[in-house]
């Protein structure tokens, strides 16, 4: 009888947490709960699947999760949802799945002003304020106003359906100088055209 081969994957320490930027949610503290994935190392038969979930942890939700995998000849990610994903083995040897998380914090509560600013200091690095991430504004029923203060979006770096079901009555003030471009890239982006943009 033939031994069967076994794929060995690695999950310690691959959990990548990150809070909703921009979803109008209070941003949580230090000691504050986080998601956790349901195993840190687990072993998975050639041709045979495994399912690794992304665990709420006392948080309120799961608002999406970024699956990525190291070793694509060892093993291969399917059916990626926010919650889960199911590994496939292909060939013997290590592979490393990482999970970057997006999430609510139990008891947050709504903010209705929100400012995106033109940068932000992280650990004492300033960076550039370049992006929104996907539906980082959808379904933000209590927001009155968002204030876009960064001059750098683009088509390419405001993400889809991020203004999807957002209050009809938020008014966005965006940079007098990218009235007219931002104006093209919000509704093109998914905004209402009841939602009101000043300059």
């Amino acid at each position: 009888m033939k031994s069967k081969q076994i794929l060995s994957l690695s999950l310690a320490a691959c959990l990548m947490i990150g809070s909703l930027a921009g979803a109008g949610e209070a941003q949580a503290k230090a000691k504050a709960k986080k998601p956790v994935l349901s195993k840190t190392k687990m072993t998975a038969y050639i041709g045979k699947t495994k399912t690794l979930k992304v665990k709420k942890n006392g948080t309120k939700k799961i608002v999406k999760t970024k699956w990525t995998l190291s070793g694509k000849k060892v093993a291969k990610l399917t059916k990626k949802k926010k919650t889960s994903v199911t590994i496939k083995g292909l060939k013997k040897g290590s592979a490393t799945v990482k999970a970057k998380v997006w999430y609510q914090k139990k008891g947050a509560k709504k903010k209705k002003k929100v400012t995106i600013p033109e940068s932000i200091t992280v650990q004492g690095v300033e960076y550039d304020v370049t992006s929104i991430g996907e539906k980082a504004f959808s379904n933000c029923k209590k927001l009155t106003l968002l204030e876009i203060k960064t001059k750098k979006l683009t088509k390419k770096t405001v993400a889809k359906k991020t203004f999807k079901s957002i209050r009809k009555k938020t008014v966005i003030k965006v940079p007098k100088s990218k009235y007219k471009a931002y104006k093209k890239i919000l509704r093109a982006r998914g905004l209402n055209k009841k939602v009101k943009i000043k300059k």
